[in-house]
């Protein structure tokens, strides 16, 4: 049997990265026959892939790589392939330079194919499969394990509950940026108002981001905010870290978020986080261009002032008469 020559260019990933990695992609199972089972009857025993499966290694995400496979006619007579078709568009091939080729008896046919590694971490298996006149079918698979340049740890950072009226312990948190010979470009951007994030040197180059949560901007209840960072990889030039945070405080408004449109009146009404009632005694707001007046005891009515805009965000502060404080963030705010 004639042995494959992969043309893979190899790339040093030599002990990459210990980060986690996501589930494995995997092949949808093929209903086909085996081969022999499929091809004995015809004296095609000895037709295939040499070898079946091609294993690459460990290569880098985002990467293409060049595969060669070899599909060798043992048979005593002739073929000819009808159809080559890939499992997947990430492996690409020129179909139409195969298809109708005619293989002689003991001769061979080698199939060039490039191989899209992406991003998904851990094994990538993919296959081409060979359709002849006769109807037979013969897979030949590529098997990868993606691994990466960089990674952070964690890549999730939940900060849990925290109080929106103080600061409190538990605001801050650190996430390690793990890589041999790629670089931190510049500074995270966080995409919200309530959270700060700054890269930490360490010798000649960054290896932490700190997350700080600015409570006293953090909205009542679970938010959600995403960190971009950007990277002086070609291929995967950033990443986004998701953090999350319960704002906890002793007032509670209805609804949680608000978004004011042009001059549309917005009603809040606030209770205390057990669910009892309360009596607003003080309301503050740090922007000249709110609107703010009572409609009872625990009401209140916005209204985006004429020729006003607002930032991305407000605050909105109250107390009641047993000293129960909390706060509204307005956020997305449209003219």
């Amino acid at each position: 049997m004639l042995k494959v020559a992969l043309l893979a260019i190899p790339i040093a990933a030599t002990d990459m990265l210990g980060c986690g990695r996501n589930q494995p992609r995997k092949l949808q199972a093929s209903t086909s026959p085996e081969p022999d089972a499929l091809t004995s009857a015809n004296g095609l025993e000895s037709v295939g892939f040499d070898p079946q499966e091609i294993d690459l290694g460990q290569q880098l995400w985002g990467r293409t790589v060049p595969v060669t496979l070899m599909f060798v006619n043992g048979a005593e007579r002739g073929l000819r392939v009808s159809e080559v078709a890939a499992s997947c568009g990430c492996l690409v091939l020129d179909k139409d330079l195969y298809k109708a080729t005619g293989i002689p008896a003991h001769g061979s046919l080698t199939i060039e194919a490039d191989l899209e590694v992406g991003l998904s971490l851990g094994t990538l298996r993919r296959a081409v499969e060979i359709t002849t006149d006769e109807g037979a079918q013969f897979t030949g698979v590529i098997v990868a394990e993606v691994v990466p340049t960089y990674c952070f740890s964690p890549e999730l950072v939940d900060f849990g509950r925290v109080g929106t009226e103080s600061a409190e312990a538990g605001t801050t948190a650190v996430v390690a940026f793990e890589s041999d010979f790629v670089q931190i470009e510049g500074q995270p951007v966080p995409d919200c108002p309530w959270l700060e994030a700054e890269i930490v040197p360490q010798g000649e180059h960054a290896r932490e981001i700190r997350l700080r949560v600015l409570a006293e901007r953090l909205p009542f209840d679970r938010s959600v905010a995403h960190v971009t960072v950007y990277t002086t990889d070609a291929f995967v030039p950033r990443r986004v870290l998701q953090v999350r945070a319960t704002g906890v405080q002793d007032l509670a408004p209805v609804p949680r978020r608000v978004v004011l449109m042009g001059s549309a009146e917005q009603i809040v009404r606030f209770e205390g986080a057990d669910g009892s009632e309360a009596k607003l005694v003080q309301v503050e707001c740090e922007s000249e261009a709110l609107s703010i007046a009572p409609r009872g005891a625990d009401t209140i009515a916005l209204r985006l002032n004429s020729g006003y805009t607002l930032p991305d965000w407000a605050l909105v502060r109250v107390k009641d008469e047993r000293g129960r404080g909390g706060h509204l963030s307005i956020l997305g705010v449209l003219e």
